[in-house]
């Protein structure tokens, strides 16, 4: 079972901070959404449940997490602010939660922007975070009908696969429900080199996944400065204890360089804004036992908020593991990544990059390292010899702020600059729409959107650049009149009928890696195609009103087939079967 921990935190700055959206800012006010429903999850590999993001307008409790567990969900991880994700089975209800966002992760938002300028490789190199819910052999199983190789690797996470293929197959990839978040595998990974693991920052409601962006760390004093304790407690006996601390100090100093941040020490493990660092073995009394040697070699607390001011920011450190200095398992390196934690950096998708989830020996603070606490803290004050990482902009050209048309949509654009890495552009308004901009360049210095819906009414629209560790948000608000009186004439709003005839039966087993489905279709004006999906695999069947689809590929296990008939007004119907190949 996930601890969670009581918290007492405000209602402001509630934010949900995802890596390729951020929800709450430039969207209605928290609680107006409707969250009673949500919309349908996309292809899943096992039935019966789904994944799902729930945003709470205060800190997630005991009470909370007991309540979800008694209607059938239960925590996989954590989203700050005040968000959690759940597994749920399809008859979850959300009647009753105070919520103030509900949703699912689309399939645009879970493949890295560093991935997004592969395109013309013929093979790339992945990491697949899968939810931990979900079973290995499932995983691996999904992976390859989605047409990449699973590779084998000593030292990955369970929730990881080391896929290899096609970059054209990854939208394919991150279409499964199951799949959290896709990003770069670095060399080591590739070439089967030893590597340590991190599962992640903790917060209240678990591990922070992979699709999590760094929160707002912790608050500056008024002369712009963080100031932190630290308080040491049993130290391990592997090595000498003036070694051990003057290696994780240094660890400690070794951010002060890049943003205005200060360590002193402390006299209270329980103190405020203290960091108090500790080694232990197996359950340690935080809820998160260790697994001995060669597992997980440490694990750290966010700061506060989202976590309570007793354990936040701590750092743990596994007392089983064989511990070093300059030599594997090297004390120096996982001291530095934890302590980047501490002071709320997540896991970043760049493999150069200290927060990496995974390390080895002699890496040291890089560039996408310094932009993302700089986002956090800023540079420090005066600082000599320190170039920080140019800042991640925005500007949105056109459409300008209190625009008014009568048309149904309106094209945008606009230019970055900075930022670390590849940068990519994403959009959604305050009526639900979202969407990815296209780019001219690597950096995407000129990004346009071809078209963003508009509701009859007042529209804000976000626009957000994103690197591995930062982002740039901007609104704009436009405006739609009412539109043009209807034609007299009625719209066809009736869909048309469809009907499988063969095979019979909605279960359908077999052996073979192929199957023909054919069938039935009527509309009252006329049906004008119907096209049929079986997981990454689509196409269009032949006919219409009698139409065939043959060949359609199939992967070991479960297979849903979908077909569909539309008309001319873009009415559609469809239906399904599943079929089970041996």
């Amino acid at each position: 079972m996930i601890p969670l921990l009581i918290l007492a935190l405000t209602m402001s700055g509630q934010t949900l901070h995802l890596k390729k959206q951020e929800i709450g800012r430039g969207q209605s006010e928290p609680g107006t959404r409707k969250v009673s429903t949500l919309e349908a999850p996309g292809p899943r590999w096992t039935s019966g449940r789904s994944h799902l993001i729930l945003q709470f307008r205060h800190a997630v409790n005991d009470e909370i997490v007991q309540e979800l567990n008694r209607r059938g969900a239960f925590v996989v991880g954590a989203v700050p602010d005040f968000g959690v994700a759940v597994s749920a089975p399809d008859d979850f209800s959300m009647e009753g939660l105070d919520l103030a966002w509900a949703g699912r992760l689309d399939a645009a938002y879970k493949v890295s922007p560093l991935l997004e300028n592969r395109r013309l490789e013929r093979e790339t190199w992945l990491v697949a975070e899968f939810f931990p819910d979900v079973d290995v052999e499932d995983a691996q199983r999904l992976a390859e009908a989605a047409g990449f190789r699973v590779h084998t690797h000593p030292d990955l996470l369970k929730s990881h696969l080391l896929l290899s293929g096609d970059p054209d197959r990854l939208s394919g990839l991150a279409q499964w429900d199951e799949v959290a978040y896709i990003f770069p595998a670095s060399r080591d990974l590739m070439h089967g080199v030893h590597v340590n693991h991190c599962a992640g920052a903790l917060t209240s409601g678990g591990v922070t996944p992979m699709y999590v962006l760094s929160g707002s760390g912790w608050p500056k004093d008024a002369s712009g400065q963080v100031t932190l304790s630290y308080v040491f407690g049993p130290l391990t006996p592997k090595l000498d204890s003036s070694q051990a601390t003057q290696a994780i100090l240094a660890a400690l100093n070794s951010w002060t360089q890049y943003a205005p941040v200060k360590f002193v020490a402390g006299q209270s493990a329980t103190a405020p804004r203290t960091v108090y660092i500790w080694f232990a073995e197996y359950d340690h009394g935080d809820g998160y036992p260790f697994d001995g040697q060669g597992g997980i070699l440490a694990h750290t607390f966010y700061p506060a908020p989202p976590n309570e001011e007793s354990i936040a920011g701590d750092m743990h450190f596994d007392g089983s593991e064989s511990w070093r200095i300059g030599a594997d398992t090297d004390l120096s390196v996982v001291a530095m990544h934890e302590a980047g934690h501490a002071l709320g950096l997540a896991h970043v998708d760049d493999p150069a990059a200290l927060m990496y989830p995974y390390y080895r020996l002699g890496e040291k603070i890089a560039a996408d390292d310094i932009a993302g606490v700089q986002a956090l803290y800023g540079p420090p004050a005066g600082a000599v010899g320190v170039t920080a990482a140019p800042a991640l902009t925005l500007t949105i050209t056109t459409p300008s702020s209190n625009t008014t048309t009568v048309n149904a949509s309106i094209a945008a654009s606009g230019t970055t600059s900075g930022g670390s890495a590849t940068t990519q552009v994403t959009w959604q308004t305050d009526h639900g729409a979202s969407g990815i901009a296209g780019g001219t360049a690597t950096w995407f210095a000129q990004w346009t959107i071809a078209a963003v819906p508009l509701t009859v009414g007042s529209n804000t629209i976000t626009v957000t650049a994103a690197d591995s560790s930062r982002k740039a948000v901007q609104t704009v608000s436009v405006t739609r009149s009412s539109a043009s009186p209807a034609p007299v004439s009625t719209p066809d709003k009736t869909p048309p009928t469809i009907s499988i005839s063969s095979p019979a039966g909605t279960t359908v087993n077999t052996s073979a890696g192929t199957i023909v489905v054919t069938g039935t279709a009527a509309d009252n004006v006329g049906v004008t195609k119907v096209t049929w999906q079986a997981g990454v695999w689509s196409g269009n069947a032949i006919g219409t009103t009698t139409w065939t689809a043959g060949s359609i590929p199939l992967g070991v296990g479960n297979n849903i087939v979908t077909v569909r008939a539309y008309d001319a007004a873009g009415n559609q119907a469809s239906k399904s079967i599943l079929v089970i190949r041996k």
